[in-house]
């Protein structure tokens, strides 16, 4: 290989990883999204759950980083790829989050605001049940 060819190889490969870190900065703003989510519907989560989202998180960031450096150049660590990496991930937090962070949100919202409704209704209709069977076996 001449000196042009592994620049533009080198170059490839930082686009790559840049790509990655946007990847992995939208993948954190899910998780992220998600426990607003959460937390917005006044659901009460323990910290066990938080510490296995956060796991979750770490482990998914970790195969993909594994993957894609495995995939670009064998595996071969260098400060290029970090530094990609991480101009991706703060690139997309400037730039794209704002908008790609409320839209998740408001998905989660939605959806974790339907099943505290839905548990809510199961709940009364449960009560309900029991109070008749109550008064019945009463009788």
């Amino acid at each position: 290989m001449n000196q042009a060819e592994i620049i533009i190889k080198t170059l490839g490969e930082f686009i790559v990883m840049i790509i990655t870190g946007a990847f992995l900065g939208f993948v954190f703003d899910i998780f992220r999204s998600m426990r607003r989510a959460v937390k917005q519907n006044k659901v009460k989560v323990n910290n066990g759950s938080v510490l296995v989202q956060d796991i979750i998180f770490l482990l998914v960031t970790f195969v993909v980083l594994v993957l894609v450096i495995y995939g670009i150049n064998g595996g071969i660590l260098r400060a290029y790829i970090f530094i990609g990496c991480c101009a991706g991930f703060i690139t997309y937090f400037m730039i794209a989050s704002p908008v790609f962070g409320r839209l998740c949100f408001g998905v989660f919202y939605i959806i974790v605001k339907s099943i505290v409704i839905t548990f809510k209704l199961i709940r009364k209709l449960l009560c309900s049940v029991i109070k008749i069977f109550a008064k019945k076996h009463k009788k």
